[in-house]
């Protein structure tokens, strides 16, 4: 059963709310993908150590829309008790490591880091050790993209592998895995994130106000 998430972004210059927009859409893509959608969110936006105001709002360095924040800590609340995290703060980035996302259930965790192909890491569930350790993390036996060859791994084929699956959707008359509802409601998260951040409360999901909360 699957108990927590915790996801980061890359942590890099971007750190912060356009990290949030860039990367955290694809991680926030993935949570409900296995979580479902989330009831709510809180979140902490600083910037320059101080919570965000609309004046902290300013163009992103790609055309993305304003974002604010060079640090971000925010919390969704999913189905079935699930808690999910986000973080995105510079001083992060070497010991958090690769980007992407931990999934923690009853027996065990996978960690999937996010590259072109993914990169899937299980833990077994165990006691810490005197060192503190509590389980080793190793490739997933079963990942499909073990095999894959240098070419399998570029964007060309990653590409492909979008179309094939807008193709399938239309034959079978299915949504596609990679829907723009899909899209729109990991971009909600993103929202959310902002609104939570600056007006310091959970805000409720889906959101009532549909506009950019940071204008």
């Amino acid at each position: 059963m699957l108990l927590v998430i915790r996801a980061h972004g890359k942590q890099d210059k971007r750190a912060g709310g356009e990290d949030l927009v860039v990367l955290g859409v694809h991680l926030f893509d993935l949570m409900r993908f296995f979580a479902g959608d989330p009831s709510s969110c809180e979140a902490r936006v600083l910037q320059g150590g101080h919570e965000i105001t609309l004046a902290d709002a300013h163009p992103a360095t790609e055309n993305i829309g304003p974002v604010a924040g060079d640090d971000i800590a925010a919390e969704f609340a999913f189905p079935k008790g699930v808690k999910a995290a986000f973080t995105s703060r510079a001083k992060d980035r070497e010991a958090a490591g690769p980007w992407g996302l931990e999934l923690v259930g009853t027996k065990g965790a996978v960690n999937i880091l996010m590259e072109m192909v993914p990169k899937i890491l299980t833990r077994k569930g165990g006691s810490p050790t005197a060192a503190g350790a509590s389980g080793e993390w190793v490739s997933w036996r079963d990942d499909p993209a073990l095999g894959f060859s240098e070419t399998e791994r570029s964007f060309t084929r990653a590409n492909a592998r979008v179309v094939d699956d807008w193709l399938g959707a239309i034959a079978r008359g299915r949504e596609p895995i990679y829907s723009g509802y899909a899209g729109m409601k990991a971009l909600e998260m993103v929202m959310a994130v902002f609104e939570a951040g600056l007006t310091r409360r959970r805000v409720e999901m889906p959101l009532k106000k549909r506009g950019h909360p940071l204008g």
